[in-house]
């Protein structure tokens, strides 16, 4: 007897859970598991974690048990963090998982190459539905677009390339939940005494050396202004502790933040930073990976300092100001910027990652 489709929503997601791993994703998993589980007032939603552990923590990097979750909608699938199994183990207990349970839609948050190799071999011989949320990494050739029935996607320009394909449904949402409808974004700029916050992971990638460097010279052009660091990361990595150690004195590291600290913190930022390389705007990691911290920079009311990625749609990334502008902040208008953010923000409510889902993919 065949089994009834649960009307219920799977995803799946490979996490970090190293010292220099970010928590970005998961927290955008589990804001739109509640989100939807409050929208349809059940709980609809589940989200399979596969926790990737640092070596030091032997017991759980060789193997990793199922645990207990605090809330309802999170489980842990068996894991290995050691590489040659780790592809393949995740791959077969998602399958095995969504096999026995069959959800009514089930979603991988993000595939490595290895990973979409395996499941394109195991779809020869299980028929299943199976959908991916593609957050960052790379283009997924025309074969390997065809394996999925959906596909959602964070960056702008990886939307552009896969509609050309006409097989598969592609929807391009934006990396962040829609809990405020029709906020207004309100200026906090009263005079040219401003504070900059780089809020999230850090890494070569997404906070380079040359954009640190452009920082270091904005802070010694104006001495008044202070530039901020925060992250949730437990460990900086050791390029970034060499570059603190001649970082003049409004070049402030502040480290992690409890929520309460950082709720009352951002309320004196005037600007949010996003540090992508911006001397290589044509590399593959700025045309796929959307920088989410851009919204989460809108909805706190900073303007925004960053890359302008052609990953970011054109009347978004028209809005922010260029990293490389940093020392001419001082001469923009900003009544004139707040308004062209207002009035993109209906748009950019309606292609939240929950807005989306809620809209194309019935669970009524």
């Amino acid at each position: 007897m065949i089994k009834k489709k649960d009307n219920k929503i799977f995803i799946f997601a490979e996490i970090g859970k190293s010292n220099l791993s970010s928590k970005a994703s998961e927290d955008l998993l589990n804001d739109l598991a509640i989100r939807l589980n409050q929208k349809y007032k059940k709980n609809i939603v589940n989200i399979y974690y596969y926790p990737i552990y640092s070596i030091k923590n032997k017991l759980n990097w060789i193997i990793s048990f199922n645990k207990e979750s605090k809330n309802k909608q999170t489980k842990y699938l068996l894991s290995t963090s050691i590489k040659l199994l780790r592809d393949l183990l995740y791959i077969l207990t998602s399958i095995i998982t969504i096999n026995n349970l069959k959800p009514k839609f089930s979603f991988f948050y993000n595939l490595n190459k290895l990973q979409i190799s395996i499941l394109s071999f195991i779809k020869i011989f299980i028929k299943i539905n199976i959908n991916i949320i593609q957050a960052d990494g790379y283009l997924l050739d025309k074969n390997y677009i065809n394996l999925f029935d959906n596909i959602i996607v964070f960056s702008n320009y990886t939307y552009k390339v896969y509609k050309r394909n006409i097989a598969t449904k592609i929807y391009f949402a934006y990396p962040f939940i829609n809990k405020k409808n029709n906020q207004k974004f309100i200026s906090k700029i009263k005079n040219k005494d401003f504070n900059l916050l780089h809020a999230g992971s850090i890494s070569k990638y997404n906070v380079c050396e040359e954009s640190i460097n452009k920082l270091y010279k904005f802070c010694e052009l104006y001495p008044k202004c202070k530039v901020y660091f925060t992250t949730s990361q437990k460990n900086i990595p050791e390029y970034f502790k060499l570059l603190l150690q001649r970082k003049p004195n409004n070049f402030i590291y502040k480290g992690f933040m409890n929520k309460y600290e950082f709720d009352i913190f951002i309320k004196k930022i005037h600007f949010g930073i996003d540090l992508r390389n911006f001397l290589n705007l044509e590399s593959d990691n700025n045309k796929c990976d959307f920088p989410s911290k851009i919204l989460f920079y809108i909805r706190n009311n900073l303007f925004v300092l960053s890359t302008k990625s052609i990953s970011i749609p054109e009347n978004l990334r028209n809005w922010l100001i260029p990293i490389e502008d940093i020392n001419y902040i001082s001469d923009i208008d900003y009544n004139e910027k707040e308004i062209l953010i207002n009035n993109l923000t209906d748009n950019i409510n309606a292609q939240s990652i929950d807005s989306i889902i809620i809209k194309n993919f019935n669970c009524d």
